[in-house]
């Protein structure tokens, strides 16, 4: 067995099964959906080898290669780090209710991560990640995203997101 990754190792004496794939990105931390995105699969794929053939060796080739180098080089896995929304929202001076609007959540969703330990989705995840990474760029681009954010809010129907606290259209009570 080669050390690696978080105390994951893969056998040496075997193929790489679907279990392994299971194991790995229960060691990584990652979502369902994280790992399908690293290993480049679909629903489908994923289910075949983690559910339907979890004991048996994994049928593409590619697909055990990669989680092989992975094992051994997990510096080369394509994802990026967790985001820290708090730093997030540091960088760009925003309050909580700004920064979970900034990612397309509803007002109050930065007391959860923040309050709570609610982690971030994986999209929301990706989202922040970016976004801390262009702002480390270009700290202006901060207000450039919340002017195309306010955009897309209006685009959707929603005038003043900011107000409304929410990306639900809100209907007319008359």
């Amino acid at each position: 067995m080669v050390d690696s990754l978080l105390g994951f190792t893969l056998p040496e004496d075997r193929p790489v099964i679907g279990m392994d794939l299971e194991l790995m990105r229960t060691a990584m931390g990652f979502k369902v959906d994280e790992a399908k995105w690293v290993f480049g699969l679909n629903q489908v794929q994923w289910r075949r080898y983690t559910v339907d053939e979890l004991m048996v060796p994994i049928s593409n080739p590619t697909v055990a290669l990669l989680l092989r180098l992975f094992s051994r080089r997990p510096d080369l896995i394509p994802f990026p780090p967790a985001a820290d929304p708090e730093k997030l929202m540091e960088m760009a001076s925003l309050n909580r209710r700004r920064l979970s609007l900034m990612l397309g959540k509803d007002a109050s969703a930065a007391n959860k991560w923040l309050n709570q330990g609610v982690e971030l989705s994986g999209n929301v995840r990706r989202l922040a990640k970016l976004l801390e990474n262009a702002i480390v760029e270009d700290p202006a681009w901060a207000d450039e995203w919340i002017g195309e954010v306010d955009r897309e809010a209006q685009r959707r129907g929603i005038p003043d997101l900011w107000h409304a606290g929410g990306w639900k259209k809100q209907q007319n009570q008359d």
